[in-house]
């Protein structure tokens, strides 16, 4: 799963579109589009959700998230009748980015979708590093819908993200050619949000049934890690993976390498185990024996 941001306009204010009486007058430093502020300002959050299965990748949700003051109810209802089930638009009062709660209901819309499929597979998420994604509130929702979270750790979304490497470019590349396409057949130039809606839908519809497997294998997610050389060239030489020890980092280790703020739960991690604490003389604050070595996988 992976969220990224959908423009209402992708050109910028200079441009190729000039209505002056004399075109031999024209300074073509001064072009512009006819495109307000707010059209090139405006976007809305896109979560997708993918996998390396072509029976559930149908049935994950696609969840488009808006400010209710960038949609209406109305345009909303209206878009119903051309919305498949499978992408659901969700307007919020604040912000249309992905806060903890919004991320919540997010793992309840994706756990109601896999909820078929529950006596064949077991599912792993794989989610970037976001503060809305590291809280104690997500990782219990998460243990209680019966899924296994993977993080990948901050900047390197563009290595390890098959959605960042496979998926979201694209995406964007043929939202922009039907953008412009669909301006130049307007009068003024402008592109009515309805016009702008439909086609979100229909792109993001006819892009969520395509075949993930290799873009997963190529970003390290499958077994076959012969697949994820890039991965493997992107973050260590083949000598130091062979050298490396088998042994799971601890919290301490993975903090040195990757930085705290990409560990999640650090300060839980590198804490006494409630036993040890339990039967040790001293208080908390004056722990002064060796920190347990919890070890977790990233």
């Amino acid at each position: 799963m992976d969220e990224t941001s959908i423009r209402l306009a992708y050109n910028q204010r200079r441009g190729t579109v000039g209505l002056p009486t004399r075109w031999d007058a024209i300074n073509p430093a001064n072009l512009a589009e006819n495109m307000s502020t707010g059209a090139t300002h405006g976007a809305v959050t896109y979560c997708a959700f993918i996998c390396d299965n072509e029976e559930v990748q149908r049935c994950l949700p696609q969840v488009i998230i808006a400010r209710n003051k960038f949609f209406t109810q109305a345009m909303v209802r209206l878009a119903g009748f051309i919305l498949p089930s499978d992408i659901d638009i969700w307007l919020e009062n604040t912000s249309s980015w992905v806060t903890a709660e919004v991320f919540q209901r997010l793992l309840r819309r994706l756990a109601q979708s896999l909820h078929g499929f529950r006596d064949r597979f077991n599912f792993i998420l794989v989610v970037d590093a976001l503060r809305s994604h590291i809280n104690a509130a997500a990782a219990a929702l998460v243990y209680e819908l019966g899924l296994i979270l993977i993080l990948i750790p901050g900047r390197l979304t563009w290595l390890l993200q098959p959605l960042d490497t496979h998926y979201f470019a694209m995406l964007k590349a043929k939202l922009v050619a039907k953008f412009c396409a669909a301006r130049l057949q307007q009068p003024n130039g402008e592109l009515p949000k309805m016009v702008w809606m439909q086609f979100v839908i229909t792109t993001i519809h006819e892009f969520r049934g395509g075949d993930f497997v290799h873009g997963i294998a190529r970003s390290g997610l499958r077994g076959n890690q012969n697949n994820s050389t890039p991965v493997i060239k992107g973050l260590i030489t083949v000598a130091e993976l062979e050298a490396a020890d088998d042994a799971l980092p601890t919290a301490a280790e993975l903090a040195s390498y990757l930085g705290r703020v990409n560990v999640p739960f650090y300060e839980l991690l590198m804490q006494p185990l409630e036993e040890e604490m339990s039967s040790s003389e001293s208080s908390a604050s004056e722990w002064e024996g060796p920190r347990p070595s919890i070890r977790i996988l990233v």
